[in-house]
């Protein structure tokens, strides 16, 4: 019978999907693992560098919010060393050791900057400054906003255990960009990846990801976490960068700040223009601007 065939090749499909998760975890459990004995010898080898770490910095958040552009000014800084979605927390998970996984992160700065610190189209590369390397290593982390979120929203003991697991304070970044960029952005994304995607879609993504936002910041000292809006940090780079610098405790020299604030976009990209957005589309981001004090005073014509 027809109905059959149809609930068969949905059963088919399900277990496809099913199957090509499972490899997807199995590859990157053997990836991860992979890299103990690399990372045992580097961690040992740079042990004398990794002493004085005092803070440990992780971002979190959504795709293509502005968190890219942060990670790679403070990796910049003399005294900062920011990875490029290397997935720590992964790392914990797995129990690596403190020396581990500051070496990884070490390496991914590096092997990033070697790239030439380009991310989906965009360089944000200070060659006068820092990254890549430092001074005197006193802050640490991982630029991985949705990556780090979904595992901590499903993993919450993760937090407690990077505490343990790093022995320093931890620290939180979250950018946040207009909402109506930002999903069309990643929306954008979506469909270049996979043609059909709907606009809907990514709007649940976008508000699945500030509710995890939310439980996330609601267990974290307000004196560890730092907001910032994309929008204000394009229109005043020194000033924001400067107190970002002083939120993680370390000082940004005067040529720092304006080498950073050169290599800065001069005005946001309004993602939103780019696409149609039909009007119940936009009254459901409006709805969820309002269940987050986070994105309160955005709207899709500001």
């Amino acid at each position: 019978p027809a109905h059959v065939t149809a609930d068969s090749r949905s059963a088919l499909i399900g277990d496809h999907l099913r199957i090509r998760n499972m490899i997807r975890l199995i590859r990157t459990a053997c990836d991860t693992l992979s890299l103990y004995p690399i990372a045992m010898c580097g961690g040992l080898m740079s042990r004398s560098q990794l002493r004085d770490v005092q803070t440990y910095c992780m971002f979190v958040g959504y795709p293509r919010s502005g968190h890219s552009v942060i990670g790679r000014l403070l990796d910049a800084h003399p005294n900062v060393v920011i990875a490029h979605e290397l997935g720590a927390l992964k790392f914990v998970q797995a129990g690596f050791s403190r020396a581990q996984i500051f070496y990884l992160l070490l390496r991914n700065s590096r092997s990033f900057r070697a790239r030439g610190s380009s991310w989906s189209g965009y360089t944000c590369r200070v060659p006068t400054q820092w990254q890549g390397r430092f001074k005197e290593l006193r802050v640490i982390g991982d630029k991985q906003g949705q990556g780090a979120t979904l595992r901590l929203q499903a993993r919450p003991w993760l937090r407690e255990g990077l505490i343990r697991r790093v022995a320093c304070r931890v620290c939180f970044i979250h950018v946040v960009r207009n909402p109506y960029d930002n999903i069309s952005t990643m929306y954008r994304r979506a469909n270049e990846q996979c043609k059909g995607s709907e606009l809907k879609d990514s709007i649940e993504s976008y508000s699945s990801l500030c509710t995890a936002v939310a439980d996330i910041r609601a267990r974290v000292d307000r004196s560890d976490w730092f907001e910032l809006r994309h929008e204000l940090f394009v229109d005043s780079p020194t000033q924001h960068l400067a107190q970002l610098c002083s939120f993680l405790g370390v000082i940004p020299s005067k040529d720092y700040l304006e080498d950073c604030a050169d290599v800065v976009f001069k005005v946001p990209h309004r993602s939103r223009l780019e696409i149609h957005w039909e009007g119940t589309l936009i009254g459901l981001v409006q709805e969820c601007i309002e269940a987050f004090p986070f994105l309160r005073g955005y709207s899709f014509e500001g």
